[in-house]
């Protein structure tokens, strides 16, 4: 009897404990900064949904994604929290993906990249969550 139950809870258990708590898994929104372009220009989130922003630098220089009202609003983790700081942006180096999950508001949000000029060339856009 005692071989059967090390076997439930070492077969069992542990795919019980990982479905309770990792529960609905975020949907991944993929975004490109590039040289005087960010894809897709215009976000369309659902409020209270988790998604998941993978934000990928593809351009030939340092880019950021700026987003202080949108970031400031979404519910997120301590540490999605800390990567966005207080100013509400992920700086990239050239290459750099970074991920942050978090829980959306209802809203529009602008977008853009900081760096001197980009948005004036097109490097800006809307996070709409409705």
């Amino acid at each position: 009897m005692n071989r059967y139950r090390h076997f439930f809870l070492s077969a069992f258990l542990p795919m019980a404990v990982a479905s309770a708590s990792t529960g609905e898994s975020p949907q991944r929104i993929d975004i490109v900064l590039a040289n005087f372009s960010m894809t897709p220009a215009n976000l369309h989130l659902k409020a209270d949904q988790p998604v998941m922003l993978a934000v990928t630098n593809k351009g030939w220089e340092n880019h950021n994604f700026n987003a202080p009202e949108f970031f400031k609003a979404a519910t997120m983790d301590a540490t999605m929290r800390e990567r966005v700081g207080k100013k509400g942006r992920l700086d990239f180096f050239v290459g750099q993906t970074r991920l942050i999950t978090l829980t959306p508001k209802a809203g529009v949000y602008p977008v853009s990249c900081q760096q001197f000029l980009h948005a004036d060339f097109g490097m800006k856009g809307t996070i709409t969550v409705d």
